[in-house]
């Protein structure tokens, strides 16, 4: 993510953090020293360490350009493999929730409906986990999600994947 002063930051938690700190109003993330911020980045860094990087499959390659998520079927087996567990720990989580850690949705929920969206992509039936299922529906039914999502179509991750492009000699 590209700053006003030109800095750039990297990795999803930060950037989260970036934009909920701009907006504390919003309530994305409590503030610095409360409890519950720390209950939010650990599930931030649940959902990275545990989701996000298992959607990464072996032939995945190329660097940031690449595309995410498998095109093969041996590596939506994999993905299925370590992701699924990870669902089913969430989908436990939920039960009796609105959200991961309340009422009111926070950036850890922003980041695990985009993993929702990734599962579904790769054919994973949500309804095996119906708390997690009923969560990401909530989620997309969110005035603000549904307008971003008009705006800027599929995630980077659901496009096709960019040309191979030789290496300069």
């Amino acid at each position: 993510m590209r700053l006003d002063d030109g800095d750039i930051l990297t990795e999803g938690n930060v950037i989260l953090t970036h934009i909920a700190d701009q907006v504390p109003e919003k309530g994305l993330l409590a503030r610095p020293g409360e409890r519950q911020r720390e209950r939010q980045m650990e599930w931030l860094n649940f959902i990275a360490a545990e989701i996000h990087k298992n959607f990464i499959t072996r032939e995945r390659h190329g660097g940031v350009a690449a595309n995410f998520l498998s095109k093969t079927e041996e590596g939506q087996a994999d993905t299925r493999v370590f992701v699924s567990p990870r669902l089913a720990y969430v989908d436990q989580w939920l039960e009796g929730r609105r959200f991961l850690l309340g009422d009111n949705l926070s950036a850890p929920d922003a980041y695990l409906y985009v993993m929702t969206t990734w599962a579904r992509r790769l054919g994973f039936d949500l309804s095996v986990w119906p708390n997690l299922q009923a969560f990401s529906t909530r989620v997309s039914q969110i005035d603000s999600v549904v307008r971003t999502a008009e705006v800027e179509g599929p995630p980077h991750s659901l496009r096709p994947a960019l040309p191979q492009v030789a290496a300069a000699e």
